[in-house]
């Protein structure tokens, strides 16, 4: 018998969230033009190699419950901009102090959802 976490898609039996690898929840990202990007709750560690500028949206503030993202630009090429989740008529979070702008190399935010809305918890932007 299987474990509660784990669950069953087709035949296929898929990781908890919390189970994920560091592999597993790591995206690296070159943006080739200045196509918005949404990241899912899968990817946490974010690295970005920036040759051109472009919109970077977190995953929905509720599904992101108890996770952290970090999101890492590696080149001072062009500026990505982090927003929370898109809406047309409001922010997802509850508090969200408003969109944060990478544009140095090693510029680096941990956030972290409370299910309601994000919390810095480290700022290492220049």
């Amino acid at each position: 018998m299987l474990p509660a976490r784990d669950r069953h898609k087709g035949s296929k039996i898929t990781k908890n969230r919390d189970q994920l690898t560091t592999n597993e929840k790591t995206l690296y990202y070159t943006a080739n033009d200045d196509t918005p990007v949404q990241l899912t709750i899968l990817q946490r560690i974010v690295t970005i190699v920036n040759s051109n500028a472009f919109v970077l949206s977190l995953p929905p503030v509720s599904e992101a419950r108890y996770l952290e993202f970090i999101i890492t630009v590696t080149t001072s090429d062009a500026t990505m901009t982090l927003t929370d989740f898109p809406n047309e008529s409001y922010n997802d979070s509850s508090s969200w102090p408003g969109d944060f702008s990478l544009a140095a190399a090693d510029d680096s935010i941990t956030l972290r959802s409370d299910g309601q809305s994000w919390t810095v918890v480290s700022n290492d932007i220049a």
